[in-house]
């Protein structure tokens, strides 16, 4: 290369791309001498796409406030021994985001709640409760087999408590309705392949993910462009549930709301009985218990009737209890307990006048469950489980 084309190179090329690269160097710096931090807590995992990072600890401030600390096994929950103390009654719990409940401390949570307040009930004949959280946010109920069958199952547990929530599991276990945005890590699914229930993994195929994961956890540089995405995200998500309760989308709101209206919501509760049915199974072949209980969506507990009256109206439908009761029916049908949360939160919601979703730096009355909101879940959990469980067995 002459002399001439060298010097073209390096003033249009390698000095501007130097000149990003000092910068980039310095911005990283700065933010670490600053301490500022924005702590991404999911990681790859090759059985269900997206796990918890083992290990990984700090606030989270986007919805609520809490310090969160993931265990070695990529929990969001203290460490537990494998080998079940003698004189114990373990309880595995499996769910989404509302299980993992990122948004307020740990000991505020329904299943740390729910361990303390269990221990009154007599069904336990004196035996000491544990509760293991193995929720994990954005997962379904086949990252909840998957999980269940990787980690759960291992503690011995005595019940295994599947936390439901209709208002984004049954999109997440259908490949056609997945809500899963474009950057989220690709997930396995499970699918209909010459009339069988076959596990899709595909989702093994995307590098480009992992690579954006994995570098988010080590540049506080990629933590604040990642915070500042996840930020303007949740105004639209505040700005498009304001309009949701003006005018709900008609499609999803046939499928959660009322009886499915075309072939690929039937598909979704096709293989939402599936796999609640294989999970009651394998959990019953364990020795253990099986129990669901359905998580509220936000309109169904707003303390204001006329504001729930006001979307029954809009969406054409008597209440907003479908998913609950279809839920309830399958529970029937295949023999294990469902415990519906909906009904008795709304309830204890319009008696107490609270929002039991919802947070005064999100938006009150809709999203995940607050404090509030994990007390009342608690309370009637500990109830349910006390008659229909514990009292059953003694």
């Amino acid at each position: 290369m002459n002399r001439p084309i060298l010097k073209r190179v390096i003033n249009w090329v390698l000095l501007p791309l130097g000149g990003v690269l000092l910068s980039l160097a310095l911005a990283e710096g700065a933010l670490r001498v600053a301490g500022i931090s924005f702590p991404v807590f999911d990681t790859y995992d090759e059985f269900r796409g997206v796990a918890l990072r083992p290990g990984k600890e700090g606030w989270y401030q986007r919805e609520g406030k809490a310090y969160l600390r993931i265990n070695s096994l990529g929990y969001r929950d203290n460490e537990h021994e494998i080998a079940k103390p003698v004189g114990t009654y373990r309880i595995a719990v499996l769910g989404d985001s509302f299980a993992e409940a990122r948004q307020v401390a740990q000991e505020d949570t329904f299943w740390s709640v729910m361990g303390r307040d269990l221990g009154t009930c007599s069904g336990l004949n004196g035996k000491t409760v544990e509760v293991l959280n193995f929720g994990v946010g954005s997962y379904g109920t086949t990252a909840e087999l998957l999980t269940l069958r990787k980690d759960a199952l291992r503690f011995s547990p005595d019940l295994v408590l599947l936390a439901f929530f209709p208002g984004n599991d049954l999109q997440d276990n259908s490949k056609e309705l997945s809500l899963a945005e474009g950057w989220r890590m690709p997930r396995p699914v499970y699918v209909h392949s010459n009339g069988s229930l076959v596990l899709d993994q595909t989702f093994r195929r995307s590098s480009g993910h992992r690579l954006v994961y994995e570098g988010v956890h080590h540049s506080r540089l990629l933590e604040l462009m990642n915070e500042a995405r996840r930020a303007w995200d949740v105004r639209k998500l505040a700005a498009a549930a304001g309009e949701a309760r003006e005018s709900p989308e008609p499609r999803t709101a046939a499928g959660i709301y009322a009886p499915p209206s075309d072939a690929a919501w039937r598909e979704a509760w096709l293989i939402t009985e599936e796999l609640l049915d294989r999970m009651n199974r394998e959990v019953r072949s364990s020795g253990a218990r099986f129990v669901v209980t359905t998580v509220t969506m936000p309109p169904q507990v707003l303390p204001d009737a006329a504001a729930r009256q006001d979307i029954e109206r809009r969406l054409g439908i008597e209440d907003l209890f479908y998913a609950d009761r279809r839920i309830d029916g399958l529970g029937q049908k295949y023999g294990y307990p469902v415990i519906s949360l909906a009904q008795p939160l709304q309830r204890i919601a319009t008696e107490e006048g609270i929002y039991l979703h919802g947070f005064r730096n999100s938006v009150m009355g809709d999203g995940h469950w607050n404090e509030a909101g994990h007390r009342a879940a608690a309370r009637v959990l500990v109830e349910g489980i006390c008659a229909k469980i514990l009292a059953q067995a003694s």
